[in-house]
């Protein structure tokens, strides 16, 4: 009877062990995309399922906070960062799970080896090295300060591009441009013919930002050229955008502008070609066009250095105080970094010296912000909960308040 006892208080014992140490969570991942082209985002499901006892708070990982619950055990894949409609902060990215309920969601993923040739560079390259296969799990933290839940293992394998088949054909509505106006220089205009060649439906990339009929990206294959097309003028999106798909033998007509933004003010006729390339193919280039540039003078090659050390973007460990100036000289605006982080206050500056804008930053992310009218009075005031809009108040001239709210 005694060794009965014992065997039931022993099972009784390794089951209650057994159960303290089932995960309260279960992680599954998947993915419709294993295969994926160079450039290529890629497309993670995850499965969470509350097996615990208790009701589990699980954070979208499109909302603020995620980054409390939410990790990846391979350093080539990044989660984005959060995104919102609106201008306010929304807790609808918050979901209560009771015992046994599940919650399925698709977050935002990229990979930063992936990207840098086709959305970074002004130039198209043709150089794109296939990554070497990328295997990921997610993992998720119950409790702050303790150890992650991993999910399964899923692995990412990239693809060679593909040759697009399309013909360009380009021309230049003229072949001078003239550059003696340094702030406003005369764009030139060119038109694009894109032909289908294939026996195959074949999409050539995205258009319709801001109302434009225009492709999204063109490219040029010379770095003093830039090929303006699909953002110009862009405010306010007037229209939804849209993939070109070419049926066979289907023609695409455009214009698009044409800008010299060499740093040689008196160079010989630059020669250039406008390049398409979709994802997972590899650019199309039109016939050569070859352009020549008048009245450059010295300030314009001064100018040039300026726009491009303006636009030179912060090393990943900077700290302290960053200052950029008007090409005339005048402060223009100063910056706070900690380890390559907006960090601390900005300020932007009017010519005149007036303060414009001014921003606090904690780790990258803003919590307040006053903007100011010409003569350097308050004119908005605004909080930020969690990088989201909150509080604000807007002031007249006078400095009455012509409008206040709070979320």
């Amino acid at each position: 009877m005694k060794k009965i006892f014992m065997a039931v208080f022993v099972l009784g014992l390794m089951s209650r062990i057994g159960h303290c140490n089932t995960p309260p969570v279960k992680i599954q991942l998947t993915t419709d995309k294993p295969d994926i082209f160079v450039g290529d985002f890629p497309s993670i499901n995850i499965k969470i399922t509350n097996t615990g006892t208790t009701d589990l708070k699980v954070i979208n990982s499109d909302y603020p906070g995620f980054k409390k619950q939410w990790v990846v055990d391979n350093p080539r894949i990044v989660i984005a960062e959060p995104c919102y409609v609106g201008d306010t902060w929304q807790p609808m990215g918050e979901h209560n799970l009771k015992p046994g309920e599940s919650y399925e969601e698709a977050p935002r993923l990229y990979i930063p080896e992936n990207i840098p040739k086709i959305i970074r560079s002004t130039v198209i390259s043709e150089d794109l090295t296939v990554p070497a296969p990328i295997t990921i799990r997610f993992g998720f933290i119950v409790t702050p300060n303790t150890q992650p839940i991993w999910s399964n293992p899923v692995t990412i394998n990239f693809k060679k591009n593909e040759s697009l088949p399309v013909r360009i054909e380009a021309t230049l509505d003229r072949d001078t441009m003239d550059i003696s106006d340094v702030q406003r220089p005369q764009p030139l205009e060119a038109s694009l013919k894109i032909t289908n060649i294939s026996n195959a439906p074949v999409d050539i990339g995205t258009a319709g930002l801001c109302g434009l009929h225009e492709l999204k990206f063109l490219k040029s294959d010379n770095e003093a050229i830039v090929i303006d097309s699909g953002i110009t003028a862009c405010l306010t999106s007037l229209g939804g955008e849209y993939s070109v798909v070419l049926k066979p033998q289907e023609t695409w007509e455009q214009k698009c502008r044409i800008m010299y933004q060499g740093e040689d003010s008196k160079p010989a006729p630059v020669t250039f070609r406008i390049g398409v390339q979709n994802m997972g193919h590899l650019p199309v280039w039109s016939n050569p066009l070859t352009l020549n540039i008048i009245g450059g003078t010295p300030q314009w090659t001064k100018h040039m250095v300026y726009l491009k050390d303006m636009m030179k973007p912060v090393s990943p460990s900077q700290n302290g105080v960053v200052k950029k100036y008007y090409e005339t000289g005048e402060l223009y605006e100063e910056q706070t970094y900690v380890e390559g982080k907006l960090n601390g206050p900005y300020k932007r500056y009017s010519k005149n010296g007036h303060i414009q804008e001014e921003l606090n930053y904690k780790d990258g992310q803003i919590e307040h912000e006053r903007r100011y009218y010409e003569d350097g009075k308050l004119q908005t005031d605004i909080s930020y909960h969690n990088g989201f809009r909150g509080e604000y108040t807007v002031y007249k001239e006078d400095g009455s308040v012509q409008e206040r709210s709070s979320f």
